[in-house]
C-alpha cells in the first residue's frame, strides 16, 4: 500500500515512552539498528539515537536518587536540555530517523516535548508507549538498584504510575518480558508503527491534494469541520491479490475490517483506523477498500474521499443534498447516486483522477446497519485463511495495545464494537453525561427533555443515577473532552434519572422484540420515538431552550415511524438531585457522550466544591517525583473532538 517504504522528506522522530523499567534505553538502542539496517533508511542517512536521562542536569540526578520528586523547575531545564540535544543531532546528522528515549509520561509534558523537537527540527513526532506490567516493572527497579547500574530509586515508581496519562497520541506496543526482549519489540515497533505512521503520512497528503481540488472549485463551505464529517477516503486496487494484500497490510497495522459486503459486482471492504486519522480539524475515523471491477482494474492509489453531511436519514433522505447541489448549480455532478435507498450520495469528478462524493451519515453508520439488515458482512467477505485472519487479529491487539498494562484504568473504555447494555449493565459503576449548557442546567431542574436523531441512552441506564457534566455553550457540535480526562474537565451539576420518552415508546418497543421472535424476521430499530406530531408537541416546551437553527430537533415528516436512520427519539428526566457546582472526577469516556466516572454518588454529595472528587491535586503533584510533567490540562483537544465507536462522533448532548 501507499507509504509502505515510509519514503518522504521529512525527518522523524519516535519517542520511546513510559515508567521507569520498561526498557527505554535498551529498545531504543535496538530500534536504532533495526532502522538503520532498512535500505530506505539507510539511503536516507540511517537512525540517530538519544536517551534523555543523559540530559538530565547533575542537580537533577542527585534529587531522585536521593528519592526526592523534581519540581517543575528542575523539569523544564531538563526539556530545554533535551531540545538542544535533539537539534545538535538535527543539525550534526544527515540521519532522517530518530529514536529518543524519555519517560514523557504526561500529555501536557508530551506536547511540549514534540513542539520543541518540532522547532529542532525533526517535522514529524510520535509517542511509543512500551507496555510493561506494574510488576514487572517493579522486578527490574529492584534488580537495577541492586546492581547500581541507574539513578532511578524504586521508590518512585508508584508516583509515575499515577503520573502516566493515557490518550490518542500513543501507540501502544507490549514490552514485557513476554514480548521477546529489546531486538524483538524493537521490530515489532519497526514493522507496525513505522509503516503505519508511513501509511498516514500518504493518506494526509492524498487529502491536501483532494482538498485543494475541491477548493479550486468552489467547496470550501462544504468542508468546513464544524459543519461535515471526512468520514472515509478510498484507496483502489488493481488486482484481486492487491486487494488481498491491502487487507493484510491494513491489520498488520492495527486496523481492522468493520464490514464488507457486494456493491456493483465486487467486493467492498470497509476497514475502521485503529485510530482516527487527525486532519484539518477532521478525525477521518475509515478507509474503503474495492476489490477492482471484473475487466475493468485501476491502479493501485488513493482515488476519492467522501463528506457525510451529518444531516437527514440513512435511507431515502436527498433533501441535504439537493441543498447541496442547488448551492453550486454549475458544477458538473453525478446524480445517478440520488437514487440509491441506502445513504444516496452526489459525486464530483475534481480533476487528475481524484473524486468527492457526499452524503447524509458516514460510512460506518451504513455499514453497521446494513449488518444488521444481512446484506453486508461483520469482518472480510474476501480474505485468505481462517489463520491468516486470527494471525491478524493478534497484530492488530499488539500494535493497538488495547488496554496499557502498566495503566489500567479503573474503568477502562467500552470496545470499539461494544454495542449492547453489558457494557453498561454493572450497577456499581456510575456514569456521567457530556451536556453543554444551557441544557446541562435545564436537566438539573427537571425542564428538559434530551433528544437525539444520532444514537440511544443504553437501556441499562435508564432508571440508574447520571451525573450531568457541564461544559461550557458552544457553537461547534463536538466533545471537547479527551476519551482519558482528569478531575476538573467538566462540572457536576448533579444526578439524575432518566426514563423514555413518551414512555409507551418502551411498551412498543417490547411489542416489536416479541413480535420479531415469533416471525423469526431480522430485529427491528427499537428506539423510543414520539408516535406523533401531537404527542411530540405535548412536550414541546421541554425541546429546546435555545434556538436551534439547523433544525435537529424539528419534527420531521418520518419521525413518528420507525425506522433506520437520524429520526427523533428523547428521554424525559424522572428524578433530579441538585448540587453545589463541583469539578467533575477523573473519567474515562465509554462510549460517545457518556463517562464512566472514577467516584460514587456518594463521592460527589459529600465532598466540598472547593475540594473536587479527588482533590488535593497540587499537594500530590508536588509529591510526584521521576519524571512529572506538571499539571493535568488534558482538556484542550483544539476542538477535533473524539470518535472512539465505530464511526460515531463523540459530542454533548444537546
Amino acid at each position: 500500500m501507499a507509504g509502505a517504504d515510509g519514503g518522504d522528506d521529512a525527518r522523524h522522530l519516535f519517542v520511546l515512552m513510559g515508567p521507569a523499567g520498561s526498557g527505554k534505553s535498551t529498545v531504543g538502542a535496538a530500534l536504532q539498528l533495526a532502522l538503520s539496517a532498512d535500505p530506505a533508511a539507510a539511503a536516507r542517512g540511517g537512525c540517530t539515537f538519544l536517551d534523555a536521562d543523559e540530559c538530565h542536569p547533575r542537580e537533577n540526578v542527585a534529587k531522585m536518587s536521593r528519592g526526592e520528586a523534581l519540581s517543575d523547575e528542575d523539569r523544564a531545564l531538563w526539556l530545554d536540555r533535551i531540545a538542544a540535544a535533539l537539534g545538535e543531532r538535527a543539525g550534526a546528522s544527515a540521519a532522517a530517523l530518530g529514536v529518543l528515549a524519555c519517560s514523557a509520561l504526561r500529555r501536557r509534558f508530551r506536547d511540549a516535548l514534540a513542539l520543541r523537537a518540532r522547532e529542532a527540527g525533526w517535522e514529524d513526532v510520535a509517542f511509543v508507549l512500551l507496555d510493561v506490567s506494574a510488576r514487572a516493572l517493579a522486578s527490574r527497579l529492584e534488580r537495577r538498584a541492586e546492581e547500581r547500574r541507574h539513578f532511578f530509586p524504586p521508590s518512585l515508581l508508584p508516583s509515575q504510575l499515577a503520573a502516566l496519562e493515557l490518550g490518542d497520541d500513543l501507540h501502544v506496543v507490549p514490552a514485557d518480558p513476554a514480548s521477546g526482549g529489546a531486538p524483538a519489540v524493537a521490530d515489532a515497533i519497526a514493522s507496525r508503527v513505522v509503516k503505519r505512521l508511513a501509511w498516514e503520512r500518504s493518506l494526509r497528503a492524498f487529502l491536501e491534494r483532494w482538498r485543494a481540488l475541491a477548493l479550486a472549485r468552489g467547496l470550501e463551505r462544504e468542508l468546513d469541520p464544524t459543519r461535515v464529517v471526512v468520514d472515509h477516503a478510498c484507496w483502489r486496487c488493481a488486482t484481486p491479490e492487491a486487494y488481498e494484500s491491502a487487507l493484510r497490510e491494513l491489520r498488520a497495522m492495527g486496523h481492522r475490517v468493520a464490514g464488507s459486503g457486494v456493491v456493483a459486482g465486487r467486493v467492498i471492504a470497509t476497514v475502521k483506523l485503529a485510530r482516527p486519522l487527525a486532519w484539518r480539524g477532521f478525525a477521518v475515523p475509515a478507509v474503503e477498500v474495492p476489490m477492482p471491477k471484473p475487466g475493468r482494474p485501476k491502479p493501485d492509489g488513493w482515488e476519492h474521499a467522501e463528506v457525510a453531511l451529518m444531516e437527514g436519514a440513512m435511507e431515502g433522505d436527498t433533501e441535504a443534498l439537493r441543498a447541496l447541489r442547488a448551492r453550486h448549480p454549475t458544477l458538473p455532478w453525478r446524480e445517478e447516486g440520488l437514487e440509491k435507498a441506502m445513504n444516496p450520495e452526489l459525486a464530483l469528478d475534481l480533476g487528475d483522477g481524484v473524486a468527492a462524493k457526499f452524503h447524509a451519515r458516514p460510512l460506518l453508520d451504513v455499514v453497521r446497519r446494513e449488518i444488521e439488515l444481512g446484506v453486508a458482512t461483520k469482518g472480510s467477505a474476501f480474505t485468505t485463511t481462517a489463520d491468516d485472519d486470527d494471525k491478524a487479529k493478534a497484530l492488530s491487539d499488539d500494535a493497538t495495545g488495547p488496554e496499557p498494562r502498566s495503566a489500567r484504568a479503573p474503568n477502562p473504555p467500552a470496545a470499539a464494537d461494544e454495542k449492547d447494555d453489558d457494557a453498561f449493565a454493572d450497577p456499581s459503576v456510575l456514569f456521567g453525561l457530556e451536556t453543554r449548557e444551557p441544557f446541562a442546567s435545564a436537566m438539573i431542574r427537571g425542564e428538559k427533555t434530551i433528544e437525539t436523531r444520532r444514537y440511544d441512552l443504553p437501556r441499562a441506564l435508564l432508571g440508574r443515577p447520571i451525573v450531568i457534566l457541564a461544559t461550557p455553550a458552544s457553537d461547534s457540535p463536538r466533545s471537547e473532552l479527551r476519551d482519558v480526562v482528569p478531575a476538573g474537565a467538566a462540572t457536576a451539576l448533579g444526578v439524575v434519572t432518566f426514563e423514555r420518552a413518551p414512555p409507551e415508546a418502551e411498551k412498543a418497543a417490547e411489542k416489536e422484540k416479541e413480535e420479531d421472535a415469533a416471525e423469526k424476521s431480522p430485529p427491528r430499530l427499537r428506539h423510543a420515538t414520539w408516535p406523533s406530531f401531537e404527542a411530540w408537541a405535548a412536550d414541546e416546551a421541554k425541546h429546546a431552550v435555545a434556538p436551534d437553527p439547523r433544525g435537529a430537533h424539528a419534527w420531521r415528516p418520518g419521525d413518528g415511524e420507525p425506522h433506520s436512520g437520524a429520526y427523533l427519539r428523547g428521554w424525559r428526566v424522572v428524578d433530579a438531585v441538585p448540587m453545589p457546582p463541583r469539578p467533575s472526577p477523573p473519567m474515562t469516556r465509554a462510549t460517545r457522550s457518556l463517562f464512566r466516572l472514577e467516584a460514587t454518588v456518594e463521592d460527589l454529595l459529600r465532598e466540598s466544591p472547593e475540594e473536587g472528587p479527588g482533590g488535593g491535586d497540587e499537594e500530590r503533584e508536588e509529591e510526584e517525583g521521576g519524571e512529572g510533567e506538571g499539571g493535568r490540562e488534558a482538556t484542550d483537544d483544539g476542538g477535533d473532538g473524539r470518535w472512539d465507536d465505530e464511526g460515531e462522533m463523540d459530542r454533548p448532548w444537546h
